[in-house]
């Protein structure tokens, strides 16, 4: 399973940076948010965790949501969007893994397992791909994995301790940060339709957050 969790989150970032190329990063990131949605039912199929009504709610705001920002039939979106929706669902499964190993092995455990298979396997085309960065980009690859590998030993700690359905909704703060670096470094604002949609999943989100709430307050 650690396997494949690191090969998961491998193509999650494969299909997230694929898409970046065609859409805007607060685009990509508001439909990405549909993820802790489908982490709630993985949660209830594959965790047992319960899920009340707000829940499902939640679920069908983030598809409603999402087809409010990806306006399909209309040629608003670039059908690279799709890849965002499946990196989402990936990613969903790539945090209910993380739950489940939090059952066997710790958090340096499972941040080292992050990255071996991934590398492994990724390795093998770097003789077909390999473009050698200048100092600059290289630095900035060097930053990317700091961050990330930081960020993901953070999510393990989290889900070691919480349930997986009540965790997935406090992900909707990343809207603000998307939004803020695509304006920053790439002078990219999202449109109203990209705004309405995510403002429609984060409501869903804060749904699904107050059920959380609302069961663990129940005596055992």
């Amino acid at each position: 399973m650690q396997a494949v969790r690191s090969l998961t989150l491998a193509l999650c970032n494969f299909l997230f940076t694929s898409a970046l190329a065609f859409i805007p990063l607060a685009e990509a990131t508001s439909i990405n948010f549909i993820g802790p949605l489908f982490v709630l039912l993985l949660a209830g199929w594959w965790l047992k965790e319960p899920i009340g009504w707000r829940r499902w709610v939640a679920v069908a705001a983030g598809l409603v949501g999402v087809l409010v920002i990806m306006r399909p039939g209309m040629g608003v979106t670039h059908p690279a969007a799709l890849l965002v929706v499946a990196c989402a669902a990936l990613f969903a499964c790539y945090q209910v893994m993380t739950r489940l190993l939090a059952r066997y092995d710790d958090a340096l455990t499972t941040i080292f397992h992050t990255g071996v298979a991934a590398s492994v396997v990724t390795s093998l085309v770097v003789p077909f791909f390999w473009v050698m960065p200048s100092p600059g980009q290289a630095l900035m690859l060097v930053l990317i994995g700091t961050l990330g590998g930081l960020g993901h030993y953070l999510l393990i700690l989290a889900y070691s301790s919480a349930p997986a359905s009540l965790l997935a909704p406090l992900s909707y703060s990343q809207l603000i940060w998307a939004t803020a670096l695509g304006w920053l470094a790439f002078g990219d604002l999202p449109d109203l339709a990209t705004l309405a949609g995510g403002a429609i999943i984060a409501a869903g989100g804060l749904l699904s957050l107050s059920e959380g709430r609302k069961l663990s307050a129940k005596p055992s």
